[in-house]
């Protein structure tokens, strides 16, 4: 009998494979890995992050992980209730492995995230077999970490345009910096009123680094940022007709400058 095991393929915390079931589908072979508490080491809670605790009730949940092989993995994963005497209520135990309450464990989402880096949402979701809210949902988290609250600070050169999700039903608007490339706000709709917005989560300070902002022709986009538009309002001063710019923006020859 063969002495190799699987264990070195799931290098959890507090945790350790006991029992695997194969199982022969019509489309895909599943494999479900039982994993139990490692003996004489304490559960600790997912939100206060403390260890120990009186047991309150049993129980597992089951979690998606990685293929093994050409096997999809599910873990059955212990999931105990636990009495916090710190915050004196009753806790779910938490694992390394698992963010709260999720039903994928971290590695899993991040291969998934990684795939949406270089595939739409609906390819990936096929491809994981999973709904597309669910790979929706993930990318969305990567997003958070990697990009997290834009930086409006050193601002100077801006472009603006407008592009259409679902089919043209829905338009947004997007800030571009010319400097660096990266877009630093996207808001719904394309109306004055949407560009007015930005420039209102901007600080005094921010707004007056600003040295020139490209646009198209929209009549609602020229309004934000020229005389007698909403650039008079949150910065305070117009623009004289003699200081715009008659150069094109670097990034595309479509777009006329507007500068202070």
């Amino acid at each position: 009998m063969s002495e190799l095991s699987i264990t070195p393929y799931f290098p959890f915390a507090r945790v350790v494979p006991v029992d695997q079931e194969v199982i022969e589908l019509e489309t895909r072979v599943q494999s479900v890995i039982t994993l139990a508490p490692i003996e004489g080491v304490l559960p600790f809670w997912a939100v206060c992050g403390q260890d120990g605790g009186r047991l309150h009730m049993h129980g597992t949940r089951r979690v998606r992980d990685l293929n093994l092989a050409h096997a999809r993995v599910d873990l059955v994963v212990p999931n105990r209730k636990l009495r916090c005497a710190n915050c004196r209520t009753i806790r779910t135990e938490g694992h390394s492995f698992l963010g709260p309450y999720r039903r994928h464990t971290l590695r899993f989402e991040r291969a998934v995230a990684d795939l949406c880096r270089h595939l739409p949402i609906k390819q990936v979701a096929d491809h994981y077999d999973l709904s597309w809210d669910t790979v929706k949902d993930i990318d969305k988290r990567r997003l958070e970490r990697e990009v997290g609250t834009p930086c409006y600070d050193g601002l100077r050169h801006l472009a603006v345009d407008e592009v259409t999700v679902h089919k043209g039903d829905t338009f947004l608007t997007t800030v571009l910096d010319l400097e660096t490339g990266r877009i630093v706000w996207v808001g719904k709709g394309r109306t004055e009123a949407t560009l007015a917005s930005f420039f209102e989560e901007l600080t005094p300070e921010q707004r007056g680094c600003i040295e020139a902002v490209a646009t198209d022709m929209a009549a609602g986009f020229r309004n934000a940022v020229e005389p007698g538009g909403h650039q008079q309002r949150v910065r305070g001063r117009r623009i004289p007709n003699h200081e715009r710019a008659r150069e094109r923006a670097p990034c595309s020859d479509s777009y006329p400058l507007n500068s202070r």
